[in-house]
């Protein structure tokens, strides 16, 4: 097997459409290219600060992704495979309102795939070489936040993230459960860009929500924060 581990470099205009992405199929758009990677590999894409990103592949890896569309749609053009379309994007929060080594829960709303309003509740973590990084805010375990209870996001250490319930241990960068009733399992990911100097959730279709917190059954106080698109 090839282990040749390949860097993808995506670069964001300041409305957070792509302008430039790595090894881009001929034919298609750096935003379609990066929504069709986005959607078959966002888990190993890591924002950095600066409008830019990264997916960090192996060749192989790689090289099925640029196949992958060819093989399952073969009469229509690969562009319109990969997704052409426009992505929605949010202004979540300044890039210095959440400190190096820290995290930050939002409460939103998103449509779901019937275009039903559902809570949708993220955290976006600081690492402290300046890259952030986003999941949802349930645990895999039974869905609950990560924060609920004490409000942290951290082990004692802050080396890994926890679920406030049961205890269940993450790796910051990746979201995979290492410790706990869900070992194995991963954190959501999403999408996230820094432009102008601002954390952007990409590719959600996000709603105004006027609901009280009361409406997210099982849950506490700790989340704080709520995000409307304009």
């Amino acid at each position: 097997m090839d282990t040749q581990n390949v860097i993808l470099h995506a670069r964001f205009a300041p409305n957070g459409t792509v302008v430039e992405i790595s090894e881009r199929p001929d034919g298609l758009t750096p935003q379609a290219w990066f929504n069709f990677l986005s959607d078959k590999a966002g888990d190993v894409y890591q924002t950095l600060a600066g409008g830019r990103g990264v997916f960090r592949l192996t060749r192989e890896e790689l090289t099925a992704l640029k196949q992958g569309p060819r093989r399952s749609r073969p009469d229509q053009p690969e562009e319109r495979v990969m997704g052409s379309e426009e992505i929605d994007v949010f202004v979540i929060c300044a890039s210095d309102e959440i400190e190096r080594g820290g995290a930050k829960a939002f409460s939103l709303s998103r449509l779901d795939a019937s275009g039903e309003s559902r809570p949708f509740p993220i955290v976006v973590i600081r690492s402290h070489d300046n890259a952030y990084v986003g999941y949802v805010n349930a645990c895999p375990h039974d869905g609950v936040w990560l924060n609920i209870g004490s409000g942290d996001f951290f082990t004692q250490d802050r080396a890994f993230l926890k679920c406030g319930r049961h205890g269940a241990t993450f790796e910051i960068d990746s979201g995979l459960c290492i410790g706990g009733p869900c070992s194995g399992k991963n954190l959501e990911p999403i999408a996230l860009a820094v432009v102008d100097g601002e954390v952007c959730l990409c590719g959600e279709r996000l709603v105004e929500d006027d609901r009280p917190f009361s409406a997210f059954d099982d849950h506490d106080e700790t989340m704080e924060i709520m995000i409307h698109p304009d």
